[in-house]
């Protein structure tokens, strides 16, 4: 197998080379085999990090909300900080706003049990003032880039 690859702006040296020679033929040789770096299937499957259930609010403007003004300018400080709260307890995964005109958020939480997760949802001020409404879904997280788990990754 030679290896002898150029172009204008990259050279392999032959020590490279031989390094991804040598790589291909162990992929070569797994495939064959069905096992390799990433082993059999279910020794992966065995390593495999379970998805993580979680509770996602929905949040959009409630019956209080005053008509024609946008999130900056209502009073969402209360409930800004009973989100900092959760998040400091580490109930709070992340939160943000939509950033096109239909407005809302969401907010995702880490909870296992609806029954908590709702109770944290009806907690909040702004839901409990009518300013925003809110609807609970049960989510399960299966990327999670935070922490490097996928289904996919390699054990």
């Amino acid at each position: 197998m030679g290896c002898s690859w150029r172009n204008a702006s990259t050279t392999i040296s032959p020590r490279s080379c031989a390094s991804w020679e040598k790589r291909g033929s162990i992929r070569r040789r797994s495939r064959l085999r069905g096992t390799g770096r990433r082993g059999s299937k279910a020794k992966r499957e065995q390593g495999m990090p379970k998805p993580r259930a979680v509770y996602w609010i929905d949040y959009q403007r409630g019956p209080t909300w005053p008509v024609g003004q946008s999130a900056p300018t209502q009073a969402l400080h209360d409930h800004q900080i009973y989100l900092e709260r959760l998040m400091q307890d580490g109930k709070l995964l992340m939160a943000g706003l939509f950033r096109d005109d239909a407005g809302g958020g969401i907010a995702v939480l880490d909870s296992s049990d609806e029954t908590t997760a709702r109770r944290m949802m009806e907690d909040d001020p702004a839901v409990q003032s009518g300013l925003l409404s809110a609807r609970l879904r049960p989510w399960q997280m299966v990327f999670n880039p935070a922490s490097g788990t996928s289904p996919f990754a390699e054990t």
